[in-house]
């Protein structure tokens, strides 16, 4: 109970026994009615007190709960973009690029598209683990791991694809894949299409996972 409180505890409560001291001198209560009163008035009293004191508890707590809350979704968006500062430290960037191989016919003297010489270079700040290969071409079909196993920084890696067909005189629209991780597991995918036209499009993102497609 603070100092002010008290003050008015004793002031009323004074001026309550006066009134009641009156009371019972000209015998409109008894002295036991007065010291009910009295009681009733003190027990009042404090009741108000405690629950004046429990609302502003509640009340504490609930902003300490909030502060609580703030901080830790404070340091939770710290703790994420300290982890995408790392990761993007150390990205790799497989870029894939594609020159089809040409052959001669000696029968007929023309020439007709035979393999597909696919290279990826790691572009980015950091190695290329587990790197995959995709490849959906109408007469070049690949799925599999590049032959390293590692991706260094700067380092290029070939990869040549034989057609399934003879005589092909034309490049069909594909759509080449690579899928590959960072140091912390990260998954990343480079994807290099060619419409009918022969115009390129390349596009790097970033996987939930691993995906399949």
């Amino acid at each position: 109970m603070s100092s002010t409180e008290r003050r008015i505890l004793y002031k009323a409560g004074g001026i309550l026994i006066a009134a009641l001291a009156l009371l019972v001198f000209f015998n409109v209560i008894t002295t036991a009615e007065a010291i009910n009163i009295t009681l009733i008035f003190f027990l009042v009293f404090v009741t108000i007190i405690y629950a004046r004191r429990t609302a502003e508890i509640s009340k504490a707590t609930k902003q300490q709960a909030e502060a609580t809350r703030q901080q830790a979704d404070a340091s939770v968006k710290m703790a994420e973009a300290t982890e995408k500062s790392i990761s993007e430290a150390v990205r790799p960037l497989v870029h894939p690029r594609v020159e089809f191989g040409l052959s001669k016919d000696t029968a007929s003297g023309q020439y007709y598209i035979d393999k597909m010489n696919a290279r990826f270079k790691n572009i980015g700040r950091g190695p290329a683990l587990h790197v995959e290969v995709t490849c959906h071409h109408p007469y070049f079909e690949y799925e599999g791991p590049l032959p390293e196993v590692v991706l260094e920084v700067g380092e290029e890696v070939p990869l040549y694809i034989p057609s399934s067909v003879s005589g092909l005189q034309s490049q069909k629209a594909f759509e080449l894949i690579a899928k590959y991780q960072n140091m912390h597991g990260k998954w990343f995918c480079s994807r290099l299409t060619q419409d009918e036209h022969g115009q390129h499009h390349l596009e790097y993102t970033e996987l939930e996972g691993k995906a399949n497609d």
